[in-house]
């Protein structure tokens, strides 16, 4: 059976025209004519059907499109001997024979108003054929055009040639030979018309002599359900599934599958030891079946489809039966069967319509080894089929008018994604998590916490401990194939400081931290120096200011390498800082703002470089105590570091500038770790 789709619209009014053509009345669809009740001497055309000639002369080598030139009547009682060209009426279809003054083409009118989706059904059969191969070689092809509305304008051509006469001969009686079914959707011109006219036409296609006649029949416009299907492809053998939806058409919807030669899954047989899950376990022999690593699996198997079984297990010849119990081969079914009394290698089994609803599989030398092997018609109405194998499908969707919509649906083998999903765990609290799936198309995570993600890499930041545990991915490929993986996630406590105390000190300073977490906590830093800390409780701990430690923030470390720093710095005492205001003479510009001759690029607001000198009021004649170089800014700031030693003491603060005369304080200062002073006091 042909089931392409293209359409056919041809025109016809009850309107005679002034070149004799007559366009019949419109018919209601959906329609239908089989031409039952045309008796084989009638000459009348049944309603909505007419005979044309295209023209007087006879065909030509290509389908003529030209409007009709005049009606043609019905020939009754026409058969395969009959010879004159025309339209015939050949017992219980109508047929065109050309001529060589003939060249017919036999319309149908249709009323589409309200109507999408309009599909046309009929059967091409060959009525007379005088084929020989020698002297009779002629073959003519049938096409299908349409013409919408009442006009007597051109037909358009839908399909081409879609059907010829084979070279199989008769000439007597009025036997459909060569009967082919063709199903077309008509274009969208066609939809919501008052008239829509379909017509067959002929034409001469190859070799000479006497040309053949084609009948018509089984005629059915309507507007067809439109179909659509998803189509899960069988990832694991036999998992794939179709499910259609279906508009236009006038619900409810049947749908009848077609699942002859498919090809079932391969069931693994092996012979063990009965276990409590065997539904004999304890009954007739010890050993049984195991199907599939099931013992005694049930099956349910639909007619139409091969099943394969195979394995090894000598001494128990495998077959399908009636039997409940086996232990002999009187019961066992042969038809469908191949390789029967299996003991090793593959046996193929095919449900057919003489087998009973329930069978068994069994051993054909032991009892109780097998069990169930329930046979059904398969899912022959629903739109929705599962548990397929690769291979096409067919499904005819009929709408409650018997207009029928026919598809051809390829299930392919899948291949299952293999996202092997990994994580940058294990991780501490507070870090960021990341996931990843490799491959996959589509991504479903869900995890604790009540996590969920649709990408392939998904992020949770600042985790904490109820974020850890077992993320699972459902990978789904282009194809509709899924696979489920998992992956484990570690997240370690992380250590946090709130607060220490003191805020400075010198080396070997007692410092207490307060925070949380601190009980994973194995060392503590500052200044790159390591110290071991003293846990008092998962809140406190404390610690002494290592050698080497200099002003810095403070670290706490675990052994899981996680850590955290505090907010502020602690500040080790090891130095004594000078912060001195002063304006260098010559450079003041007013406004408590200086200029800056040293003009550096990057320093810009930096004024000039000069040196501080302390001295001790002991020791005046012998120099600076101590002497460091600076540079004040623009606003007469400048801060200076002095060595510890200088804490405790007094010293005169000289400044001694290149253009500028030395000056020294009024009185000594007293130096602490933070020494301010002001020259413009």
């Amino acid at each position: 059976m042909f089931k392409n789709l293209l359409c056919c619209c041809l025109l016809f009014t009850t309107v005679q025209h002034a070149i004799s053509q007559t366009v019949p009345a419109a018919q209601s669809i959906p329609y239908s004519q089989d031409f039952s009740s045309l008796v084989a001497t009638s000459a009348v055309y049944p309603a909505g059907w007419q005979g044309w000639q295209l023209n007087a002369t006879g065909p030509t080598t290509f389908f003529r499109t030209t409007a009709p030139t005049s009606n043609l009547n019905l020939t009754a009682s026409s058969t395969a001997a009959t010879t004159a060209g025309g339209v015939h009426n050949y017992n219980g279809k109508i047929g065109i024979l050309a001529s060589g003054t003939n060249d017919p083409a036999l319309g149908l009118v249709v009323n589409t108003v309200g109507k999408i989706n309009i599909v046309v059904t009929f059967d091409i059969a060959t009525i007379r054929n005088l084929y020989n191969g020698s002297t009779e070689t002629r073959r003519n092809n049938v096409e299908l055009q349409y013409r919408v509305g009442n006009t007597n304008g051109t037909f358009t051509s839908l399909t081409g040639s879609i059907y010829i006469n084979n070279t199989s001969a008769q000439t007597t009686g009025t036997t459909s030979r060569n009967g082919m079914r063709f199903q077309y959707i008509l274009p969208a011109a066609c939809e919501n018309q008052s008239d829509v006219q379909l017509r067959w036409v002929q034409r001469d296609s190859s070799g000479a002599g006497s040309r053949p006649s084609f009948a018509i029949d089984n005629v059915i416009v309507c507007p067809a359900p439109i179909v659509a299907a998803t189509v899960i492809p069988a990832c694991n053998e036999n998992d794939g599934s179709i499910s259609l939806s279906v508009s236009a058409g006038l619900p409810p919807y049947t749908v009848a599958w077609d699942t002859i030669n498919k090809n079932g899954p391969v069931f693994s047989v092996t012979a063990a030891t009965k276990n409590a899950s065997h539904p004999y376990f304890g009954v007739g022999f010890p050993v049984g079946y195991v199907l599939d690593g099931i013992q005694g699996k049930e099956l349910n198997l639909t007619r139409g489809v091969n099943y394969t079984f195979a394995g090894t297990f000598p001494g128990h010849p495998f077959h399908i039966t009636t039997s409940a119990a086996g232990g002999s081969f009187l019961n066992e079914v042969t038809t469908g069967i191949t390789n029967s009394q299996l003991q090793g290698g593959a046996m193929v089994f095919t449900p057919n319509v003489s087998h009973p609803a329930l069978l068994y599989y069994m051993c054909g030398v032991h009892l109780n080894m097998g069990w169930k092997a329930n046979i059904n018609n398969g899912q022959l109405t629903g739109l929705n089929i599962s548990n397929l194998s690769p291979g096409k499908y067919s499904a005819a969707v009929s709408s409650s008018d018997g207009c029928i919509t026919t598809l051809t649906i390829t299930v392919s083998e899948g291949i299952s994604p293999e996202p092997h999903p990994n994580s940058n765990s294990p991780i501490c609290e507070g870090e960021t998590l990341e996931l990843i799936a490799n491959e996959g198309d589509i991504f479903n995570w869900s995890g604790p916490a009540g996590f969920i993600s649709a990408v392939s890499e998904p992020q949770l930041s600042n985790v904490s401990i109820v974020n850890a545990g077992c993320y699972t991915v459902v990978a789904t490929s282009g194809e509709g194939c899924t696979a489920t993986d998992s992956v484990e996630v570690i997240i370690h406590l992380s250590p946090s400081i709130s607060s220490f105390l003191p805020a400075s000190g010198p080396i070997g300073t007692t410092v207490t931290l307060s925070g949380n977490n601190f009980s994973v906590v194995d060392a503590v830093k500052i200044s790159g120096q390591t110290a071991i800390p003293v846990i008092l409780n998962n809140t406190s701990l404390e610690f002494n200011i290592p050698a080497g430690a200099v002003s810095d923030n403070i670290i706490v470390n675990t052994a899981d390498n996680c850590s955290d720093t505090s907010a502020v710095a602690f500040l080790v005492v090891n130095i004594s800082q000078l912060n001195l205001k002063l304006f260098v003479e010559g450079y003041y510009t007013g406004s408590n703002q200086m200029s800056t001759p040293l003009q550096d690029p990057l320093h810009p607001t930096h004024a000039d470089s000069l040196i501080v000198a302390l001295y001790d009021s002991t020791n005046l004649a012998g120099g600076p105590a101590f002497s460091v170089a600076g540079v004040v800014d623009v606003s007469g700031n400048v801060l200076l570091s002095f060595p510890p030693a200088v804490i405790g003491n007094r010293y005169y603060i000289v400044i001694r500038h290149r253009n500028s005369i030395e000056t020294w304080s009024k009185h000594t200062q007293l130096f602490s770790q933070t020494t301010l002073f002001d020259f413009t006091e």
